[in-house]
């Protein structure tokens, strides 16, 4: 008789077929292979067209069941609902000249806007393998707000919702996003450009000449300011003296 030779991987994922004819007893059928398959406990993922490959590959062994494997779940992430970490670059008017002075805005955020939500992990998917076992898959994983985040809190009204407290620049973190109050320079020239901050603004060094300034808190300089237009919704205090 025909003879079937089933062979079932390690992991019970996929299953193998080897069909060798007989000579004068019963023809290699099918319903015979199955059965073969079935006596090997393999019933699920078996594929009717490769049975039939394996019947006609005279021996030959052909993969003709494949489980279906588990779906891990997708981990819980974080959505930036406000630009953060923009790059600033010269604008371009309609007749194609540039102000290097003017490096667009620097992004901010008022008092209650919503900053970043958090979408919650999933679950995996389980699997079947080709005995018809079931697969377990792994649930994503949880992703939690900072705890030392400055500037925002959760809202009362969505916990997965973070809002700012204040105004300020919103940041980026690993964890969350942090409303920065007081913007720092190095030093206000060509390379920062023009600054219009709703909060306070701390300059290391100078602001240079033709440049502005203008921040809703307080200025600090702790250089000197040259020729250039500065005002604050506080207090100035420059360091180095004004040139100008």
């Amino acid at each position: 008789d025909t003879e079937y030779t089933v062979e079932v991987s390690g992991d019970r994922m996929p299953a193998w077929l080897a069909v060798r004819a007989g000579h004068g007893g019963r023809p290699p059928v099918a319903h015979d292979a199955v059965a073969a398959l079935a006596s090997r406990g393999v019933r699920e993922g078996v594929d009717a067209a490769c049975v039939e490959a394996a019947l006609a590959a005279s021996g030959e062994r052909l993969e003709v069941a494949r489980g279906t494997p588990p779906t891990p779940g997708k981990n819980a992430w974080l959505e930036p609902l406000v630009e953060v970490n923009r790059q600033r670059h010269p604008h371009i008017d309609a007749t194609g000249h540039g102000d290097f002075h003017d490096l667009g805005a620097i992004p901010v955020v008022a008092p209650g806007a919503p900053v970043m939500r958090r979408h919650p992990p999933q679950k995996g998917i389980p699997g079947v393998n080709v005995l018809g076992e079931r697969v377990p898959a792994a649930d994503g994983r949880d992703l939690r707000f900072g705890v030392r985040l400055q500037g925002v809190t959760a809202s009362p009204e969505d916990p997965a919702l973070l809002v700012a407290e204040l105004a300020g620049q919103p940041l980026l973190q690993h964890d969350g996003i942090s409303v920065e109050p007081i913007l720092h320079f190095d030093v206000v020239d060509l390379s920062a450009g023009n600054i219009d901050f709703p909060g306070s603004l701390v300059v290391r060094g100078d602001i240079r000449s033709g440049m502005r300034g203008s921040a809703g808190g307080d200025i600090t300089v702790g250089g000197v300011i040259e020729s250039a237009t500065v005002s604050a919704g506080g207090d100035i205090k420059v360091q180095g003296g004004i040139v100008g």
